[in-house]
């Protein structure tokens, strides 16, 4: 593989996980990984509870499957996994040993998801439906399921935080892997400083909190996994 990141400081602003999955490949192209997380998880007080068992799960993004599988799985269970993209599928099969049974072909995105969930809405009426996720999780998916009589559960039981950083490393380019972390850079450090910066996000809804605080100078992955995030640096 060309080593077209050589000598490039590559900043990651995802949590450790994810930052860890990143770095392999920005080492691999000959960059140098930066990890900066923006933000910590709290879970919400009272959020862990015996919720029961589900039909399915639907998962978001890798942190909901990670944090539902440490903290709600061992008081509740669930038949079937929905995630949303290949990388919370990896979160949830390798690092807990449970399936993903759907998943989009394409649009690794909530809204993407729940599309793909209408077209195959015979699975999914009257089920009982789990939604673990984060108190800023959009309410798209839940609305757009409900135009077609799929009723699901939303938990909400965590949320992120941004971290108080002393300072912020110098780097050449930059990852994205959530809407929230994108916010968290933008009020600590304001619109221009990502100025001649490349950056490189890890689907639509990261792009459109993107746009909104810094405007439209990146690219995006054309799948919802660290390493294409990484690839699209230098698309």
């Amino acid at each position: 593989m060309q080593a077209f990141l050589k000598n490039q400081r590559v900043l990651l602003t995802g949590f450790h996980d994810t930052n860890v999955k990143a770095a392999k490949y920005v080492e691999q192209l000959g960059g140098e990984a930066l990890h900066c997380p923006l933000q910590e998880m709290t879970i919400l007080p009272g959020s862990i509870r015996l919720l029961g068992k589900s039909d399915w799960i639907i998962f978001t993004s890798p942190a909901s499957a990670r944090l539902y599988m440490q903290h709600i799985y061992p008081l509740s269970g669930f038949d079937k996994a929905v995630c949303v993209g290949p990388g919370t599928r990896a979160a949830l099969e390798d690092d807990y040993g449970r399936a993903c049974n759907f998943i989009p072909d394409a649009n690794y995105s909530s809204l993407g998801l729940a599309k793909a969930m209408c077209k195959e809405k015979e699975l999914f009426l009257n089920k009982k439906i789990l939604f673990p996720c984060s108190q800023l999780a959009s309410h798209a998916l839940e609305q757009t399921l409900a135009e077609v009589g799929i009723s699901i559960q939303r938990h909400d039981f965590y949320k992120p935080e941004s971290k108080q950083l002393a300072s912020i490393p110098d780097f050449d380019a930059l990852c994205f892997f959530s809407p929230s972390a994108v916010q968290s850079l933008g009020e600590l450090k304001g619109a221009g400083f990502l100025k001649g910066k490349k950056v490189a996000l890890i689907g639509s809804s990261t792009a459109e909190a993107f746009e909104e605080i810094f405007g439209s100078d990146y690219t995006k992955a054309s799948e919802a996994t660290a390493e294409q995030t990484v690839l699209a640096l230098y698309q």
